[in-house]
Order: structure tokens, then sequence, then C-alpha cells
């Protein structure tokens, strides 16, 4: 390989690229929705999946699953903790055969 499993900004500069500040995809993010776009008892946030970077302009971008649209914000709580904590309880679940796999009456039925 002419990179050695680098990428080209490591060959280049000589010098290990820090990539922490990247966002997790698909994690769950809070935005906060102006005092003008809402009413004095709506919710301050609208939860939204983060799924990019903006291109040209400023923020982010999400998807609002409940508008079905896509939205570009900056003004954004992400949970990144959340989405990790899913991913490992899960695994462990799939490595753990003591685990009953949960049913409806209705599965229960079928199965007999």
């Amino acid at each position: 390989m002419p990179l050695n499993y680098r990428i080209p900004e490591e060959s280049w500069t000589g010098k290990e690229v820090n990539l922490n500040y990247l966002l997790t995809f698909d994690c769950i993010s809070r935005i906060h929705v102006d005092l003008d776009h809402r009413s004095k008892l709506d919710p301050k946030s609208k939860r939204c999946i983060f799924i990019g970077y903006g291109t040209s302009e400023y923020g982010y971008r999400f998807w609002d699953p409940k508008n079905r649209k896509i939205l570009r914000h900056k003004d954004v709580v992400f949970n990144e903790k959340m989405y990790k904590d899913l991913l490992k309880e899960r695994s462990t679940l799939e490595k753990d055969p003591g685990v009953v796999s949960r049913s409806t009456p209705e599965q229960q039925d079928v199965a007999k």
C-alpha cells in the first residue's frame, strides 16, 4: 500500500490526525426551537437524528422523523452517550445466551 493504511493528511504532514471532534452519525439530538416558532406552552426543543455536516452553509444536518424533513441547525445538544450505551447493551444481549427473548402471548400461541 502506498499510504501504509494512513490518510493522505498524515502522509503529507507526517503527523497523526486527531478525529475525536467528529460526531456519531445517527445519534439522537435536541434542536432548539426559536421563540418565534413556538408558543408559550410548546416544547423548547425538537428531537431529531444527526445525519451529517452542512456543506457550504452553517450548521449540522438532521432528520426530523415527526415531520419527515431534513433540517439544518447549529443550536443543538447531541446525546452520543445514549447511543453508545444502547449499542453496548445490544451487544451484551446478543452475546448472553441466558437472555430469554420477549414475545407477546399471540406469538406464543402461534409457536405452539
